[in-house]
């Protein structure tokens, strides 16, 4: 079983979100958030590769990298390395789907933010 999670921005034009299927734990998410994607720059680039499956350290992605073959420390993005569609950075999800997930990480004001 996974541990569920949004990730998520605030940005000008309001909150933007993706989901993130695996080690959505904050004892596993919140090192990674905070020492890798601690300014708005990083975390709208973390954006940019849409829904995950798993979070990590570096949004690179490595030759031999492929969502069957993840190499540690590289993120595993549904759109990039599996082919889906329609996985890209989205607005704010509604209520009801955010209660869905079992954690919700939003970087606002220059900090990461679990609720």
């Amino acid at each position: 079983m996974s541990t569920r999670s949004t990730i998520s921005i605030q940005t000008e034009k309001g909150i933007k979100s993706i989901y993130c299927h695996s080690d959505g734990h904050p004892s596993h998410h919140m090192p990674i958030l905070t020492e890798h994607y601690n300014t708005q720059e990083k975390v709208e680039a973390l954006m940019e590769l849409g829904d995950l499956s798993v979070l990590a350290e570096s949004i690179e992605c490595p030759e031999e990298h492929s969502f069957n073959n993840n190499i540690k420390g590289y993120c595993v993005a549904y759109g990039r390395d599996r082919g889906e569609e329609n996985t890209q950075c989205g607005n704010l999800l509604h209520k009801s789907e955010i209660q869905e997930q079992d954690y919700n990480y939003i970087f606002i004001n220059n900090e990461w933010v679990i609720f």
